[in-house]
């Protein structure tokens, strides 16, 4: 595995320290910060690492030697907000067929809460760079409607008057951590959000993205 590694910027980052030693101690830079890990302990043939940037923020990942990559990892920066979580879902060999790589970045990150009147917001796609525009946009969503009297419903529409998102919740209805895209049109989109019933919330990110596929 001497020859794993994990890219920021097209440049390997030594995040895997082989061969793996409790107590070991290294340096790399990633999320664009630079961090100082430890390997706090190795059982089962799962490798636990703890860093912390120059920042204050922290990294805790788990790296498997049976699934050979990183099984959960989580950035918290110096205020105790989670920036980043991952986890391995599956783990498969034989496949054949097309790959994605989505380079992402935030938009948009807001949290809605129960209002008697709609809520109105906005966000605005200005692309990758002035001179490259994203590939798509990608939408994630939690979403708690109460019980008692409760409904709600999301809609985003672009500058040109399509609405590529549209959602509407029942009593009691809950979705968590569903995502999807929408095509990226440069310019404002207004977000429509209708919450009823006193715990109902509606947490919505919009991150624009770089698509890259290959063929396995």
């Amino acid at each position: 595995m001497d020859g794993l590694s994990v890219y920021e910027n097209g440049e390997p980052q030594s995040v895997f320290n082989f061969p793996w030693e409790v107590g070991n101690t290294w340096d790399f830079r990633l999320l664009g910060q630079d961090w100082s890990a430890n390997t706090d302990n190795i059982y089962n043939g799962e490798v636990t690492v703890s860093a912390i940037s120059g920042e204050g923020h922290t990294l805790s990942y788990v790296f498997s030697g049976r699934e050979g990559f990183i099984k959960s990892l989580l950035w918290t920066d110096n205020e105790g907000v989670d920036h980043l979580q991952m986890n391995l879902n599956e783990k498969k060999t034989g496949y054949s067929g097309d790959v994605f790589f989505y380079r992402a970045g935030d938009i948009h990150d807001n949290l809605y809460e129960e209002n008697d009147q709609e809520i109105y917001d906005t966000f605005l796609d200005e692309g990758y760079s002035p001179n490259e525009a994203w590939d798509t946009l990608v939408w994630y969503l939690d979403v708690e409607i109460s019980q008692q009297g409760g409904s709600g419903s999301l809609s985003i529409k672009d500058h040109q008057g399509a609405s590529p998102l549209t959602r509407a919740w029942g009593a009691g209805a809950t979705e968590k951590g569903s995502f999807g895209t929408i095509p990226s049109n440069s310019g404002d989109h207004s977000i429509t959000v209708t919450l009823r019933g006193q715990d109902s919330l509606v947490h919505l990110k919009v991150a624009g993205a770089l698509v890259r596929s290959w063929t396995l």
